[in-house]
């Protein structure tokens, strides 16, 4: 469902890398506890939620929450988060027909909202999420 095409433009973009290293950034993980593999600092989380499908043209409308997060130990900073926020905000936005290698391809992303400031105790983070509508449509 358009995940590979997501993932990728989110690794990508260096003005996030900056901020986030490239394989700090998850899809659907759900393990109790921090990632333990990860290099320090923020790392985000890709949950991708309900799905509805439009029958008449093949289209599918997806759920995506962008999970960010930073180790409460190391900073309770949240500028840092919205920093991260912002550019993922602005990389989705303009995703606009494009192919991932899944075998989907992106139509469109919609900007839903964001949290408040949270705090992630099984984590141990300071952490924000956003929402996003994806439209995407099989390629393959």
């Amino acid at each position: 469902m358009s995940r590979a095409a997501v993932l990728s433009a989110l690794r990508s973009d260096t003005d996030l890398t900056n901020l986030v290293a490239a394989d700090n950034i998850l899809t659907n993980y759900s393990s109790e506890g921090r990632p333990s593999n990860l290099d320090p600092g923020a790392f985000i989380i890709l949950r991708w939620e309900e799905a509805n499908q439009n029958l008449k043209n093949s289209s599918v409308s997806r759920t995506l929450t962008l999970w960010a997060h930073y180790p409460a130990e190391r900073s309770t900073d949240y500028s840092r988060l919205d920093a991260i926020m912002l550019r993922a905000k602005e990389i989705l936005v303009d995703m606009e027909q494009v192919l991932g290698d899944d075998g989907y391809t992106v139509t469109c992303i919609e900007y839903n909202g964001e949290s408040a400031d949270l705090k992630d105790d099984a984590f141990n983070t300071i952490s924000r999420n956003s929402t996003f509508k994806v439209l995407c449509r099989a390629t393959a």
